[in-house]
């Protein structure tokens, strides 16, 4: 490894169909990648969303290797926008956990992600890209006592895209 940072490349997807074959386009080129859909998105746009690529830099692409490959340059801020204590963000989220918070927070971050034109890279150091709820510590405090489930599916590749959307239709159906 010659950095410590990543580059990155958000990818706006219409909806599941869009994931896959953008998974299937870049899985050569690039070493992570990570996604959102919106669960709520029905239709043509059910798994819309956004996925970020990223990539290792190669030799040379970091004008100072030395310093991002420090620990310290590893590690997430203390404040959100360098003002709020990150420790009090799972506060701020919990009005937004119900139905109608997470459809508009789903929206905003769709609509959101459009705002740069397809192509827009950005620097992100491994960390950030890799811990990003990390940055709100204790944030499943802000689901309450009712908690949060999260499972991860491991599906064969040749059943991926059909089962996906039968657990997207699922989840919908079942609220």
């Amino acid at each position: 490894m010659s950095s410590g940072l990543l580059e990155v490349e958000p990818v706006v997807l219409r909806n599941l169909g869009d994931a896959f074959d953008c998974f299937e386009k870049h899985q050569q080129n690039i070493d992570y990648f990570v996604g959102w859909l919106d669960g709520f998105a029905t239709g043509s746009s059910l798994g819309r969303g956004v996925v970020h690529l990223a990539r290792y830099l190669h030799e040379g692409e970091d004008p100072n290797p030395a310093v991002s490959l420090l620990p310290a340059s590893q590690e997430l801020p203390e404040r959100i926008a360098g003002i709020v204590p990150k420790s009090w963000m799972w506060r701020f989220l919990k009005p937004f956990v119900n139905d109608r918070g997470i459809r508009c927070v789903n929206l905003a971050k769709y609509l959101g992600s459009r705002i740069h034109p397809d192509g827009h890279t950005y620097r992100q150091s491994l960390a950030a890209f890799s811990f990003l709820l990390d940055y709100v510590p204790g944030w499943k405090l802000s689901y309450g006592s009712g908690g949060l489930i999260q499972y991860q599916s491991f599906i064969p590749k040749d059943r991926a895209r059909e089962v996906f959307e039968t657990l997207l239709l699922l989840s919908q159906e079942r609220g």
